[in-house]
């Protein structure tokens, strides 16, 4: 009878062996996402998000005055391109102070990385030495973290956790590309590849995943 710990050094590696195949398929999608505070708006004012990188174009969104963490996926002369509750659009760096955030065990991830995927809907969190999943119609599972790194092939832009719940392992590979949610028009920088073993066999998902801003 194979031991539990091989077993999920074996699942483990499998999974990143073919998912990391798979990132490096879509290398002309990699960003660096940053994050920042907005900084320097006065208390009864707000940081504009704008459609284009121009003080001239149209409003599309809003940030509070200290809201962090801002996800900044691109620049362009001195503009950042973010999320609004609209879809995307761009702010002033000038009103930007850039964090930094403790990286989730031995990856490349911030702490605190949320991600989630539609049809059917999950999410999950990764925190301390836990990874906390949820789905649509299931019981919440939280996932003590096995083994987690980054991959050695991808210039730090991709990273992996094992997680186990009951000897069951859940394997994530989380990379730095452009996502999209399928039902938003937002894009977040950063998208999960995801396998969970349970009762009834392995069951594999795709989802985006960011920190969510504090207004």
């Amino acid at each position: 009878m194979i031991n539990k710990h091989l077993y999920l050094r074996i699942i483990g590696v499998a999974t990143f062996s073919f998912l990391a195949v798979f990132a490096a398929l879509a290398q002309e999608n990699i960003v660096q996402p940053a994050y920042y505070r907005v900084a320097g708006v006065a208390a009864n004012d707000v940081l504009n998000i704008r459609q284009t990188a121009s003080a001239g174009s149209p409003v599309v969104g809003s940030l509070a005055p200290g809201a962090f963490p801002v996800e900044v996926i691109k620049t362009s002369d001195g503009w950042g391109y973010v999320a609004s509750s609209e879809g995307m659009g761009w702010v002033s760096l000038h009103f930007l102070q850039q964090i930094s955030f403790a990286k989730f065990a031995q990856t490349n991830l911030p702490e605190g990385l949320n991600c989630g995927g539609t049809e059917p809907f999950w999410s999950l969190v990764m925190a301390g030495d836990k990874i906390a999943y949820s789905a649509l119609g299931q019981a919440n599972s939280t996932y003590s973290l096995v083994e987690s790194g980054v991959a050695q092939n991808s210039g730090g832009t991709t990273s992996f956790v094992i997680g186990q719940n009951n000897g069951r392992p859940l394997t994530g590979i989380v990379s730095n590309q452009i996502c999209s949610d399928g039902m938003s028009d937002i894009d977040y920088g950063r998208r999960i590849d995801l396998l969970i073993s349970g009762p009834g066999g392995t069951s594999a998902f795709s989802g985006c995943c960011n920190v969510p801003v504090q207004q």
